[in-house]
């Protein structure tokens, strides 16, 4: 008998399910699971293709490009915020709904309160669901210039009846008491009509239906209100059903016969046609717009219960399919040069609908339910970049990758530019042309790395050392992908120029030169979750293991920032495997030498809300275990790979945490507060972008850049006449003089770039330069700026505004082809068809707001994972390559835990309010659902554990199991939860960045899917719902440039303070070794001595007069420094504060996030001793 192979989820499984799931939202959105409901509003029932009475007639939309363009408005712009602005918010009241209806309608400004938003105005007469569906195409007409179009429509209605004794019964069931009213059912009647011909001429015309579909409707409702248990005009409120009333059918029928009988029957009138208009083009093409229209008058306006009435007069799930007897032409995006790479051609465009065409262009299918199937891109495995082959012998497989690239460029340049094998025309032509020299430059640029590692030895061995140590951390994989090893190649000149290897030579006999490497900023630009994390991981493993070759014995060798808290916690426990393993490599590679050279350790470098600032022999005495808890930064070890095994312990006599593994017992190389960053002086610290600010604040900033002068034997490096841990009680005598060599950071490494901007840009810029000033004039040579970002858009003017660098570019550049360059190609499965990564759903619900929606929808998905865990052969039955019941588990592992992205405070506690209120419903016999919901006000510890839950889940049917997660923009960045496939969205956020990024939660290494409810009212919304395919496919082309400006006209009064302090502290405290420029007297003392030269400094600082920006700008800016710096100086004398940054007006910015400047107060003599003695005790 052959032994049983364990089944690992396969991409085809992955697909089935993915897929499964979706036909169950469309069955479920649609309403098409039942025929009758009980006490439920149709718009509550049916949420796609829903079209309401008439209320004026609508137009066709013009089919060109610059219609199809102005329908959305840029990203940011007042014309988008204005649309969204002035959106209906109204909602439509439904009866209670009973079983599986959507929740009722309330859809308002949402206040985190959601009780609050519980008693918004009721607005149903300005939220009402279009008149109209269908489409808009251009056709060219066949040789006698008509053509046939040929319809099919599905549909359905709702009617009114009586309830027969199980439906009566199943209201009590539901929770009501007995002596509830008499329920009132409403039938779904699924329509179809199929064959509608209509010759269209290209003269112009308008042709319908001939009134079939009416006949139709006619036959369907004159059916319905002759049934025997069609509803009847009740006067006043519905009857009462006593218990004596429901006992047996029987007593129910007799119940109803007596109090109906005589009452007539509740009837309506429903109108509808198909309707096409053509109209004639002057190139002889004819535009035509086919609409599904529902012609019945709306209710009037002053009808008690008009809008329960109008819910009766809505056709919904409409579908309709047409089939062009001509030749549909594609409408055109506007050209841009740029995008050459893009199909711009728009075969139909949705009307209140998406729309998909067949691949031979022939027949036009609206879709409710818009989809899209977006393409996983993989590396290229031209090369196999081996960890083994590059720690052996690394020049081997440099070389295969270099002349692979050459291969690359030459095809390019001989098949696209010089035969035009693409047909580009002229501008598209230049265009590529400038793409391919930006390929050719990465050629070069490779060249130089290789060359560098032919330069020096000591880089060489670190680069192999580096390869080792990823070697030892791969899990599945055992090689780099191409782009990360070509990136850390490209970047090795930016570590040799710090022993002044600035020349070298590759291959053989030509000359390389890589002498302004630290000039420019380079950006890594990859899609999201394709590896940027580890490429630069590898740089910085490379940069570590070089410094301690060459005789950096000590100081920081990379500074990882985020502009989020939430970012670092993630990233942080990727770090600290690194670290470990390459700390396990220095011993290694050094052996005896070791000891004469600090270990590598980890820094986290974030605000106090996260860590503490300082440290105290007090502060550390009465930390409690849950204090304890909130400073476990790295739960796991990377020791012996213990999840959750690593604790948190006070050290007194060191004065600082220690964190050890209760397993293994081994201690994690971890710095958690500010003051253990500045003593030991982690080789790889990773933190927030806010941190910079403290450089204005700390007198200690400028040990990171050089300022050590001493090391405390207990305690670690400082400068001054006191040890920097409070309390330290060493004999002076004791410590042991250092001198640091190199001592900046060789890597400033930003993530998550593009979410530095506007003010946070501005401020983060100024701070950056003058950080990049104080390592240059106290170090010597400035860090190399590398950035890293999954959506790029004008990253140029973004790079050298934010860190005064001369020039930028991005790795890797474009390719000639969209999906294909020379690191990635579409992945494919067996039959060689591209593997889907992600499938997009999106859809516009007539009654319910988008967080309820939302919510709608994970209750939907849960109820079906919930009946496919019970009933595993159901799974089977839809999936290829799982056999058991144990497989259909497994698969289902990836895809039961669901995520709710929500573009607000209050729009997350509605949706976790309308999960919590289900969540005994969605699985009868089940447990309950867990929900948890998790924003910015999120603690560290609270995040890290919600990733510890989803990443190791007990098993599903375990009562702590997590079911759904509900998350603000926090998850959106750094957070990488492999378990997360199943994701819903309550909108597209303003910003396309934002929606990569969010979107990309799900599907990151299995098939995930992403459904996106549309606001109703919003012409952005619905540009992209008619448009849906084509929006996605050129989702990377509308992310909007970052805006950032540096000499914004008030970023620099508010940055100033901090900036003049930070170079007191970052350049003239480091130099001098002493820490009494912390005291206002001898600063005065430094500004007399320095007198002009302080603002020639402030300007360096602000990156001012290297030729890098506008002499008009800079000439502006310049003036404002000196207004401003005069302002500062003058509260400096004048003050009576013994330290000097407290003294300083406007007080100094203690987060790039404080966009204003604080108010000034006095407090009175009682209250002023108090924070007097709190201050003292802070400091």
């Amino acid at each position: 008998m052959a032994e049983k192979k364990d089944y690992s989820p396969t991409y085809a499984d992955e697909l089935a399910i993915s897929k499964h799931f979706v036909q169950v939202l469309e069955q479920r959105l649609a309403g098409r699971d039942s025929e009758r409901r009980t006490n439920v509003n149709p718009l509550d029932w049916c949420h796609l293709g829903v079209i309401g009475p008439a209320k004026q007639q609508h137009g066709p939309v013009e089919l060109d490009s610059a219609t199809l363009e102005a329908e959305v408005a840029p990203e940011g712009s007042s014309e988008a915020k204005a649309e969204d602005a002035a959106t209906n918010d109204g909602s439509t009241k439904a009866a209670p709904p009973a079983g599986s209806s959507a929740p009722a309608s309330a859809d308002a400004p949402e206040p985190e309160d959601p009780k609050a938003a519980e008693k918004a105005d009721d607005r149903e007469s300005t939220r009402r669901p279009p008149s109209a569906i269908g489409f808009e195409a251009l056709v060219h007409p066949g040789p006698d210039g008509s053509f046939m179009l040929t319809v099919d429509a599905q549909f359905c209605i709702f009617t009114k009846h009586l309830p027969d004794h199980a439906e009566q019964t199943s209201v009590l069931d539901a929770g009501a008491s007995v002596g509830a009213p008499l329920a009132e059912v409403v039938q779904r009647w699924p329509l179809e009509v199929r064959g509608i011909e209509l010759k269209i001429s290209a003269g112009g015309c308008t042709a319908n239906d001939d009134g079939v579909i009416q006949q139709l409707l006619d036959e369907t409702l004159e059916q319905a209100f002759a049934r025997s248990d069609a509803e009847r005009l009740l006067p006043g409120t519905r009857p009462k059903v006593s218990e004596a009333d429901i006992k047996t059918p029987e007593a129910f029928k007799a119940f109803l016969t007596s109090r109906l009988h005589g009452f007539n029957v509740e009837k309506w009138q429903l109108n509808a046609s198909l309707e096409v208009r053509a109209i004639p083009r002057p190139d002889g093409k004819v535009r035509i717009g086919c609409y599904f229209k529902n012609e019945t008058p709306e209710t009037p306006p002053l009808t008690k219960g008009k809008g329960l009435k109008d819910a009766f007069l809505v056709i919904s799930d409409v579908r309709i399919d047409a089939t062009v007897g001509g030749e549909l032409h594609p409408i055109e995006i506007l050209p841009v040069p740029q995008d050459y790479q893009y199909d711009r051609r728009v075969w139909a465009v949705g009307h209140n609908t998406s729309v998909v065409t067949d691949p031979e262009r022939r027949v036009i299918r609206t879709r409710a339910l818009a989809v899209f199937e977006q393409t996983r891109i993989m590396t290229r495995d031209v090369v196999p970049a081996k960890f083994a082959a590059l720690a052996s012998s690394p020049f081997e497989t440099l070389q295969a990758v270099y002349d692979a690239m050459g291969e690359y460029e030459q095809d390019w340049q001989k098949r696209v530019l010089d035969d035009n094998s693409l047909s580009l025309d002229a501008a598209a032509m230049a265009e590529c042309r400038r793409d391919h020299a930006g390929f050719k430059d990465e050629i070069r640029r490779f060249a130089c790395g290789i060359a560098a590692l032919r330069c020096d030895e000591r880089l060489l061995r670190a680069f192999q050392a580096a390869n080792r140590v990823f070697g030892k951390l791969a899990s599945g994989y055992d090689a780099w992908r191409l782009f990360q090893l070509v990136y850390i190649v490209t970047q090795l000149p930016a570590l040799a120029v710090r022993e002044n290897y600035v020349r070298g030579e590759f291959p053989a006999g030509t000359k390389r030169e890589w002498k302004d490497a630290l000039d420019w900023g380079d950006v890594l630009w990859f899609r999201t979750g394709g590896g940027k994390t580890e490429a630069y991981l590898g740089l910085a493993c490379c940069a570590m293991l070089y410094d301690r070759l060459r005789n950096k014995r000590f100081g920081m060798t990379a500074w990882l920032r985020f502009p989020l808290r939430m970012l670092s916690i993630q990233q942080l426990q990727r770090a600290m495997r690194v670290i470990w393993e390459t700390e396990e490599e220095r011993k290694r590679i050094l052996g005896e030498e070791a000891s004469q050279s600090a270990p590598l350790r980890l820094g986290y470098f974030v605000g106090s809300t996260t860590t503490p600032n300082g440290l105290s022999v007090e502060y550390l005495s009465n930390l409690t275990e849950e204090s304890l808890e909130r400073v476990r930064a790295v739960p796991d070890c990377p020791a012996c790979g213990g999840r959750g095994t690593v604790k948190s312990h006070a050290d007194i006599a060191g004065i600082k945490f220690r964190h050890i593994c209760s397993t293994c017992k081994a201690e994690l190389p971890l710095d958690v507060s500010d003051d253990e960053v500045y003593r030991h002086l982690p080789a790889l610290v990773v933190g927030t972008i806010d941190k910079m600010a403290t450089v204005g604040q700390q007198p200690k900033f400028g040990l990171l850049w050089g300022g050590a002068k001493w090391k405390c034997p207990d305690h670690g490096y400082g400068f001054g006449d006191w040890c920097t841990a409070f309390g330290c009680k060493v004999d002076k005598k004791l410590r042991r003089t250092v001198k640091p060599y190199d001592p900046s950071p060789a890597l400033h490494i930003q993530d998550e770039l593009h979410l530095l901007q506007e003010e946070l840009g501005a401020f983060s810029g100024h701070y950056e330069t003058l950080i990049r000033y104080c390592e240059e004039t106290v170090g010597g040579l400035p860090s190399k700026v590398i950035a890293a970002t999954a959506t790029i858009e004008g990253f140029e003017n973004q790079v050298r505004h934010l860190y005064g660098v001369k020039d930028a570019r991005r790795f890797p550049g474009r390719g000639y082809d969209r999906m294909k360059s020379f690191y990635a190609v579409p992945d494919e499965d067996s039959e060689g068809r591209p593997k889907t990564a992600r499938i997009f759903v999106a859809f516009k619900s007539p009654s319910l707001s988008p967080a309820d929606a939302s919510a709608f929808c994970s209750e939907i998905l849960h109820a079906e994972i919930g009946r496919l865990f019970a009933n595993p052969h159901f799974a089977l039955a839809i999936l290829k390559d799982a056999k058991t019941a144990d497989d259909v588990e497994a698969l289902l592992r990836h895809y039961s835990t669901t995520l709710n992205y929500v573009g607000s405070l209050a729009k997350g506690s509605r949706v976790r309010q309308a999960l919590d209120e289900v969540a005994s419903k969605v699985r009868p016999g089940a447990r309950d659902l867990n929900v948890e919901y998790h924003s910015s006000r999120s603690s560290s510890a609270e995040v890290a554990e919600v990733v510890h839950k989803v990443e190791s889940p007990p098993a599903w049917s375990d009562e702590s199991f997590l079911d759904a997660l509900v998350a603000t923009s926090m998850i959106s960045h750094g957070v990488d939860l492999e378990r997360v496939n199943l994701m819903t969205m309550d909108g597209v956020p303003e910003e396309t960045a934002e929606y990569i990024q969010a979107s990309s939660r799900s599907g990151r290494r299995h098939v995930g899917l992403v459904v996106v409810v549309l606001s109703g009212f919003s012409l952005r919304a619905n540009s992209i719902y008619h448009r849906f395919i084509e929006y996605h496919q050129h989702l990377d082309r509308m992310v909007s440039p970052v805006p950032v400006n540096r000499f914004a006209k008030y970023a620099a009064g508010r940055t100033l303070p901090g900036i003049a302090l930070g170079l007191v502290y970052g350049v003239h405290t480091a130099q001098s070794g002493s820490s009494k420029l912390n005291n206002r007297t001898e600063v005065v003392d430094l500004l007399d001595r320095l007198g002009p030269d302080f603002l020639a400094e402030l300007k360096a600082a602000y990156s001012l007069g290297d030729g890098v920006y506008d002499e008009r700008l800079e000439k502006s800016l310049a003036d404002v420094l000196a207004e401003q710096l005069g302002r500062v100086e003058l509260s400096i004398r004048n003050s009576t504060e013994k330290k000097v940054k407290d003294a300083v007006r406007p007080v100094p910015m203690t987060s790039l996030r404080d966009v204003e400047a604080g108010v000034p107060f006095w407090p009175d003599h009682c209250d002023s001793r108090l924070l007097t003695f709190v201050q003292k005790s802070k400091d």
